[in-house]
């Protein structure tokens, strides 16, 4: 035991230990290093393996990341027209969710009268074939049955020797009810542009023939030996009348033209708007009771002094009269308050039907347009009022009822220019109520009792 353990027992042991050569020793070492060098390559696969798949799984999520963050729908089909992925977007606006699509074709989603947007047409393919892109246009319908115009992107790409259609879609839904209702008014207003200058040519024609028949009666009876001197003068008011319908319409088309281009220019001063629809007042109302027709206008206000054009106050006005005047009966009111003062025209004629009456103040609009109507007209002179009114700040509306009349409401605003000419003003206006009788014969021209 002098070593500390039992030597015979470490002889027997010993004794048991193959003794081998130092090649057989070699040969052995070399194989367990061959056993360690697999293991290690293996793990190191392993982890290579492990690295590439967290690899791949950050480039899928970083593409599904990007494939999804774009507005556009996107869908992935084979060339059977199957769907095989799609995005976010798509599902957002079809409806349906991913699993539901994944098992549609192109078919479910897309209707057959979709302008060359199915993809199980074969013509259809040979044209992203040959173009690729394909941009068209066609319609989704979603999972609830509504159309959806989209604008597709269309191409074919390879993934994995197969071939597949990759198709970008953009909802155009909104653009595409834009251009219809565009499309609708651009139809609308040619009918009313046809109806308009229909309307002027018998405008036009009819006083320049009744002038001319007037005239050749004139000639006729010049040459007799007896002149009916009655006779002739009735024949040149009639050309008389009929050269203020004709004065009458060119004075709205130009008046229309100027207020198109933004020409037409506002001279405003302050004057006593009373006396203004007073003056103008008293003048239509002996005009028309010398015609036989009634006309009266009251107030309780003396004076309100307010900016204003004269001119076009007195375009508005006249205009407005002529349009009550052309019924029955007619009367007229100012009512004064602290920011408008108003001015109300109202008559017991026919009235105006309720879906006319939203439209009267639109340009080429008339509520009668056939050519036998009661009073002639070119359908602009209420646009005209309405511009003039809202140029001066003020507003102008209607209403109206079929069989009891209608009532004209003008408001303009109570308020003042820097203006030191008032005496200036006052001479100014004295001077047109001269003028206004002629005013009056071509502004009421289009009334046959007249």
């Amino acid at each position: 035991m002098e070593f500390g353990f039992d030597e015979k027992g470490y002889l027997d042991a010993r004794s048991r230990v193959p003794i081998l050569s130092k090649c057989k020793v070699k040969h052995i070492i070399e194989y367990y290093k061959g056993i360690i060098m697999m293991l290690v390559e293996s793990g190191l696969r392993q982890l290579e393996c492990k690295n590439s798949q967290k690899k791949l799984e950050k480039s899928q999520n970083y593409l599904d990341t990007i494939l999804n963050s774009v507005n556009d729908a996107i869908l992935i089909y084979d060339i059977y027209g199957n769907i095989l992925d799609v995005n976010k977007a798509t599902i957002s606006m079809l409806g349906y969710c991913r699993n539901e699509l994944v098992n549609m074709n192109a078919d479910d989603i897309i209707p057959q009268n979709s302008y060359d947007f199915n993809f199980n047409k074969e013509n259809t393919l040979k044209k992203i074939e040959k173009l690729n892109p394909l941009i068209l246009e066609g319609v989704f319908i979603t999972k609830n049955g509504k159309e959806c115009w989209v604008e597709g992107n269309v191409r074919i790409i390879n993934i994995d020797g197969e071939k597949r259609i990759i198709s970008v879609a953009r909802d155009i839904t909104e653009r595409k009810q834009n251009e219809l209702r565009l499309y609708n008014e651009a139809l609308e207003l040619e009918k009313l542009k046809t109806q308009f200058f229909a309307n002027i040519s018998h405008e036009l024609k009819t006083p320049l023939n009744i002038i001319l028949g007037t005239n050749k009666i004139i000639d006729i009876n010049v040459q007799e030996e007896n002149i009916d001197r009655v006779k002739i003068n009735n024949n040149i008011n009639i050309e008389r009348n009929n050269c203020f319908r004709l004065l009458r319409l060119i004075n709205n088309l130009i008046d229309a033209t100027k207020l198109d281009s933004g020409e037409l220019e506002l001279n405003m001063v302050n004057y006593n708007i009373i006396n203004i629809i007073e003056e103008i007042t008293l003048s239509v109302s002996n005009y028309l009771n010398s015609k036989k027709l009634n006309f009266t206008f009251d107030t309780e206000i003396e004076e309100k002094i307010i900016a204003c054009d004269l001119d076009k106050i007195e375009r508005i006005m006249l205009n407005i009269f002529s349009n009550a005047v052309k019924f029955t009966g007619s009367q007229g009111n100012i009512f004064d308050g602290e920011e408008f003062i108003i001015i109300s025209v109202e008559d017991n004629g026919i009235g105006i039907s309720e879906d006319k009456v939203d439209v009267i103040f639109d340009k080429f609009r008339q509520v009668d347009k056939s050519f036998t109507r009661n009073c002639e007209g070119s359908g602009i002179g209420l646009s005209i009022v309405k511009a003039l009114v809202e140029m001066q700040g003020g507003k102008i509306s209607v209403q109206s009822k079929c069989g009891v009349g209608t009532k004209f409401c003008i408001k303009l605003p109570v308020k003042l220019i820097h203006d030191n000419d008032h005496e200036e003003n006052i001479e100014l206006f004295d001077n047109r109520l001269n003028n206004y009788i002629e005013k009056i014969k071509i502004e009421f021209s289009d009334i046959y009792t007249l």
